[in-house]
């Protein structure tokens, strides 16, 4: 009966867990939507003017955002009079892999993982691509930014949050947060499988959905070995830049 007892609790806890991390990523989704559709309203026709801020700041906001929901509210819930702020921190760390600072071991695991996401991606939309129809498989292309030769810093701007500061923020909350959540709950592959789901579900294009699940199956590989979330950045910071090259700077040049 105790037995039975404990399995229906931590069935219940992965179950809220996941729709803890969903709900406050869509939480902060929609708060950032209408953020952006209010400041766009002020400027009225000079919108077009600041689109580069608007959509950077919102995107910003929307990530920072579900970050602190996510991390800040359970500990807040939990919170016991004896835990100092210097403890909850520590705790928070060890949760969300960032209780060690990147160091040389991860660098091979880092670079094993593009490696391997290359591959895999490859082969998988390879396969797709003599089962489904053409028009599934073509990404999208809207960033919000004006990306051409002449505005720099919009290239910039896109490179640095689409590479380098989403992948980070959506690091910490998926092989993070939720990572170390479930992985106390259940068993690795159960963990992986849950957290890649969970990761999907905030995409859209079905390459991208594919994407995002060969990213994360290869994260949480490297979370389970190295016990930290810094190669699986590294690997999505370094897959998020050749993506972003290749399909919105490159063309910019006619390649």
């Amino acid at each position: 009966m105790k037995k039975l007892h404990r399995q229906m609790r931590r069935r219940s806890l992965i179950v809220i867990w996941i729709l803890w991390v969903i709900g406050a990523y869509l939480l902060a989704t929609i708060v950032s939507v209408i953020l952006n559709m209010y400041i766009r309203g002020l400027l009225g026709h000079q919108a077009g003017q600041y689109s580069l801020y608007i959509e950077l700041g919102t995107l910003l906001i929307q990530l920072v955002l579900a970050v602190r929901i996510i991390l800040s509210i359970p500990y807040l819930i939990g919170r016991h009079k004896n835990e100092t702020r210097a403890r909850r921190r520590a705790q928070k760390m060890r949760l969300i892999g960032t209780s060690r600072l990147p160091e040389k071991r991860d660098i091979w695991p880092l670079i094993l993982g593009v490696v391997a996401y290359h591959v895999i991606a490859i082969a998988l939309l390879g396969l797709a691509s003599l089962i489904l129809a053409p028009e599934i498989l073509e990404r999208s292309r809207y960033t919000g930014f004006n990306l051409s030769l002449q505005h720099w810093d919009q290239i910039i701007c896109l490179v640095v949050t689409l590479a380098v500061l989403s992948p980070i923020l959506i690091e910490i909350i998926f092989r993070g947060f939720l990572y170390g959540k479930l992985e106390a709950l259940t068993g690795y592959i159960a963990t992986t499988i849950l957290v890649t789901l969970a990761y999907a579900i905030s995409y859209g294009t079905f390459v991208d959905v594919l994407s995002a699940c060969v990213i994360s199956v290869i994260a949480c590989h490297l979370r389970a070995k190295t016990k930290s979330i810094w190669a699986g950045i590294g690997v999505h910071i370094i897959v998020n830049l050749i993506a972003v090259s290749t399909v919105y700077i490159l063309p910019l040049f006619g390649l």
